[in-house]
């Protein structure tokens, strides 16, 4: 049996308890950064709250006009810059949405999207857009 010295027994009481102080130093710290993290994920979900009541929204207005008893919409409209007097339109009327269309306000027809020239009808929606858009 071999007997230890107590230099070398005190010296290992020193070591253990030096080895658990550290280790309860790394815990301790360990649970700090994840106190810090709680506290930082709570007021990132409170920023995101608070940012996300001042994101605005895109309106999407359309211009409607009852026009000889039906309700016209412009859902979207471009004018040509090669020919001032053409519109290509995307329009509703009465609810219905109709495809692009160009409107040819100087021959007075319009092209649909197959590429069809229809010439206006009476009361055609073609009218309200080159009226509404005419310069005064």
């Amino acid at each position: 049996m071999k007997v230890r010295s107590p230099l070398k027994c005190l010296l290992t009481v020193v070591v253990l308890t030096l080895v658990r102080d550290m280790t309860l130093q790394r815990l301790k710290r360990r649970e700090l950064i994840f106190q810090k993290l709680r506290q930082m994920k709570y007021s990132a979900l409170i920023l995101l709250l608070i940012l996300s009541n001042f994101y605005i929204y895109p309106a999407y207005a359309a211009v409607c006009r009852n026009y000889n008893g039906h309700q016209i919409c412009i859902l979207s409209i471009n004018r040509s810059a090669k020919n001032y007097w053409e519109y290509r339109a995307v329009l509703s009327v009465d609810g219905k949405k109709r495809p692009l269309e160009v409107y040819n306000c100087r021959q007075k027809v319009k092209i649909e999207s197959d590429g069809t020239v229809v010439p206006w009808e009476n009361q055609d929606p073609g009218q309200f857009i080159c009226n509404f858009f005419k310069k005064p």
